[in-house]
């Protein structure tokens, strides 16, 4: 594990996230998935945008956690992004929240990761059953989409992210 919670991409970071990325969305499009988040209709280019973000904060935590990549391809929400209980959420924007959807599994543990000019850093986490609390529940855009949006200043320190797990094991 690293010490601290930034991340710099490598070329080869990118160009993995990249290929991640258009796999996902050609494997999306053959089983007939849409994105039913999204606010707005967005153009291929835009969604590969956000696909390729999106695999740029996972390989960001598998960079901090030391592990080497194992990238998913068609999980489609059964698998966790990483491992067997961690899901990545990766935003654009430095003050964006950590989100939660109702179908997502609150066992598993959400991470949230700023990706920005070849860097990310690792804004903090939540075990999910911690996030889906009525306090964060909210309606963004009011389009009928309810969620979880968890604010950064309510997430536990990226230090924290294996000792809390081995402290619930015990």
């Amino acid at each position: 594990m690293t010490s601290h919670g930034d991340i710099e991409f490598t070329l080869e970071d990118v160009i993995l996230g990249a290929k991640h990325a258009e796999l996902r969305n050609f494997e999306s499009l053959h089983a007939g998935y849409t994105d039913r988040f999204m606010a707005t209709e967005v153009s291929p280019m835009q969604k590969l945008k956000k696909e390729v973000c999106g695999v740029l904060g996972e390989i960001a935590v598998m960079k901090f956690l030391g592990l080497k990549s194992a990238l998913r391809i068609n999980g489609f929400k059964r698998d966790a992004d990483i491992g067997d209980d961690i899901e990545v959420r990766t935003i654009h924007r430095p003050d964006g929240c950590l989100v939660i959807r109702p179908n997502e599994d609150t066992l598993r543990r959400y991470v949230l990761v700023y990706v920005h000019d070849f860097k990310a850093k690792l804004l903090g986490w939540i075990p999910g059953y911690e996030g889906a609390l009525e306090e964060y529940k909210s309606d963004p855009g009011n389009r009928g989409k309810p969620c979880w949006s968890i604010p950064q200043g309510r997430l536990y320190s990226m230090q924290d992210f294996d000792r809390r797990r081995h402290e619930q094991a015990a």
